[in-house]
């Protein structure tokens, strides 16, 4: 049975309960330890699988994961200190097996290897032989039924803290849809699908959880030493090609990769036959690669001339499939993830939808929210809609509150819009620490050979929390006339570390300022304001 965890960002957070008293002697010893307990799972993302569908925290319940304890003496090389799992309670508690104590060192650190699946025969083998870092190996098993999502996490608490566990995907979600158009076949059925010369083990060092992301902001994990094979999929149940798009054939958990080889092929077999299609040539017309916590669908054209092919790079909860009862619909967003820094934010959302429920089946025409167990540090509304042209046109506002937190890093929640049958995810994503999503500063230009104030002078950004957040100058107001090269400065675009050069004019004037307008393009952080002042 395959297992997938979606858009996983799932927080297990292990507190330690005091407690057990131990005779101790040495300097670097103390005389209390404390056992670890793992007291709440939450879950940041929907889990959906072929066969037992996860949607929440709770339907966790019975799973187990490793957990690896590294132990760091002072001034000493990272150590083992444990081996074990931990089994979900009923209670959405975990309980480690065996039970763990907090070693009694002083000027000691610890760090926690996480990963999941824990054990069966198509989990990932642990090697721990550097007490630094996590190797997992892996084999994905030739028959797509029985993937498995691997999921691995790094923390590194304070001294006996809490362990905040964030598992991430680690492979790449592929499904498959198939249509059928004019001039439409008799009766086609799809009999297999098969990956050939496509990446099937591997070995993923984890030291740390990867800093470079993936176009959705995911880790970007990377496996070595890859060896190919093949995978497929044989499809069981309903497998017949309609002229509607109809998800065949499971889920794929691949392992990621950017590049395929020449040989690397998808070779779908029907009643008709076996078509095969290259990796490489499907990647020139739809680029895209696989990425960890990543999902391609895709998509075959069935007709009495043609088989066609094509890609598309989904949200790892997107459906691929907007079909419902006898006609096709849509609900589109104008986005699906809102990710921000610490400040208050508002965004709006622009939904459209052609749902009209004719026939009725129960469901009333146009979209709603589901805002089903959200927390109160995020509000929802959806304004009534617009309607020209067979389209209902709604604007959902997201409200954010301002987020300062010593002990978590992030916070995770989601609601729902739908429209008939069709649901779509919004995940609102928000981070930590002093608020301010970009820092700046003014220096003067070393390399620059001017004096006084006609040396050239810079503005290097930096990226507050998470560390990825990108900028683009939008606009620039010099009332004061006191800038020399404007045109330059506007539309300037950059990341974190990036940086902007400008010139005072020669006749400034002392004290006179200019405001640049600095807008967030990869999130949506609200504009901040730069300002220049003559020195």
């Amino acid at each position: 049975m395959i297992k997938t965890i979606n858009n996983i960002r799932m927080i297990i957070t292990t507190a330690i309960l005091s407690a057990v008293l131990f005779s101790c002697i040495g300097e670097e010893m103390t005389c209390d330890k404390e056992l670890i307990v793992v007291q709440r799972i939450g879950e940041g993302g929907n889990v959906g699988t072929r066969g037992t569908v996860i949607s929440s925290n709770t339907d966790l319940k019975g799973e187990t994961f490793g957990l690896f304890g590294s132990l760091t003496p002072n001034s000493s090389a990272p150590q083992q200190y444990f081996n074990a799992s931990a089994r979900v309670n009923a209670d959405l508690t975990a309980t480690i097996s065996p039970l763990q104590y907090w070693p009694g060192l002083q000027n000691a650190s610890m760090r926690f290897f996480s990963w999941y699946p824990f054990s069966g025969a198509n989990a990932p083998t642990t090697n721990f032989t550097d007490p630094g870092e996590m190797v997992l190996s892996y084999t994905a098993n030739a028959a797509a039924s029985n993937h498995v999502d691997v999921l691995a996490a790094v923390s590194g608490p304070a001294w006996v803290e809490g362990v905040n566990i964030h598992f991430y995907h680690t492979l790449t979600k592929v499904t498959f849809t198939f249509k059928k158009v004019a001039p439409v076949p008799d009766e086609v059925t799809i009999e297999k699908i098969e990956f050939q010369n496509v990446g099937q083990s591997g070995k993923l060092t984890v030291a740390e959880i990867p800093t470079t992301t993936t176009k959705n902001n995911k880790p970007k994990f990377v496996w070595s030493d890859v060896t190919t094979g093949s995978i497929a999929s044989t499809p069981t149940g309903n497998k017949t090609v309609t002229e509607d798009a109809t998800l065949i054939g499971g889920t794929f958990l691949m392992l990621p990769t950017d590049n395929f080889s020449a040989t690397a092929k998808i070779v779908v077999t029907t009643n008709y036959g076996d078509y095969e299609f290259l990796l490489s040539e499907i990647v020139t017309k739809n680029p895209h690669t696989w990425e960890s916590g990543e999902y391609i669908n895709y998509n075959f054209t069935i007709s009495n001339e043609t088989y066609q092919l094509s890609a598309t790079p989904l949200e790892w909860g997107e459906s691929p499939v907007n079909v419902i009862f006898d006609k096709q619909y849509y609900l589109k967003l104008s986005q699906t993830k809102v990710q921000t820094a610490g400040d208050a934010a508002t965004v709006n959302i622009e939904v459209k939808t052609n749902y009209d429920a004719e026939p009725y089946t129960g469901y009333d025409a146009g979209a709603t929210l589901d805002l089903n167990a959200m927390e109160d540090w995020a509000t929802v509304n959806i304004t009534p809609p617009s309607f020209s042209e067979g389209v209902y046109t709604y604007n959902v506002n997201v409200s954010i509150s301002e987020f300062d937190s010593d002990t978590e890093p992030e916070r995770w929640m989601r609601f729902y819009v739908s429209a008939g049958n069709l649901r779509r995810q919004v995940s609102l994503q928000q981070w930590s620490a002093d608020g301010v999503w970009m820092h700046y500063d003014v220096q003067l230009d070393s390399s620059d050979g001017g004096s006084g104030i006609m040396q050239r002078r810079k503005i290097v950004f930096t990226s507050g929390n998470p560390g990825w957040w990108e900028w683009k100058i939008t606009q620039v107001e010099d009332t004061d006339n006191i800038l020399l090269n404007t045109e330059t400065i506007l539309e300037s675009i950059g990341k974190s570390g990036g940086a902007v050069y400008f010139y005072f004019k020669a006749n400034a004037v002392t004290g006179k300022k200019a405001t640049l307008t600095l807008s967030n393009t990869n999130g949506d952080n609200p504009p901040m304001s730069v300002i220049l002042t003559v020195p």
